[in-house]
C-alpha cells in the first residue's frame, strides 16, 4: 500500500529548543472543545490539528499547520504586542527557514501537494 501524506506528517517538530508534538484530533472534538481548526498549547508543547482538514485539501492542510507553527515561533522567540514589525518579521523568517531546512515539514508538504 503506497504511503499517503498522512504517513509523512511528523509526529514532532523542533522549533528552536522546543520539541513540539503534533496530534490530529477528530473535527467534532476540535469544534466542541476549542472551536478551532488547530491549536498550539505552549504549556504542553503540543499542536492539535483537525484530522479532517489535515487529510483533506492540500492548501488548507498546509495553511493550518503553518499557522499553528507560527504561534509556536511567536512563543519561541518571546514576541509580544510590543515587538516591532522588524522583530516579528525576523523571528518568523528565521522560524520558517528552520522548519523548512531542519525538520521533516518540507517532506510532508511535498507529499501533500502531490494529492492536489
Amino acid at each position: 500500500m503506497p504511503k499517503t501524506s498522512k504517513d509523512y506528517l511528523p509526529k514532532q517538530i523542533k522549533v528552536g529548543h522546543f520539541l513540539i508534538d503534533i496530534q490530529l484530533i477528530d473535527g467534532t472534538v476540535s469544534l466542541n472543545i476549542a472551536e478551532q481548526q488547530g491549536c498550539f498549547v505552549a504549556r504542553d508543547q503540543v499542536i492539535y490539528l483537525d484530522k479532517e482538514i489535515m487529510t483533506g485539501q492540500p492548501d488548507r492542510a498546509i495553511n493550518l499547520i503553518i499557522h499553528e507553527l507560527m504561534h509556536a515561533i511567536y512563543y519561541q522567540y518571546n514576541l509580544s504586542h510590543q515587538s516591532s514589525e522588524e522583530d516579528v518579521v525576523n523571528a518568523m523568517s528565521n522560524g520558517i527557514t528552520e522548519l523548512l531546512t531542519r525538520t521533516d515539514l518540507l517532506t510532508w508538504i511535498k507529499h501533500k501537494l502531490k494529492e492536489a
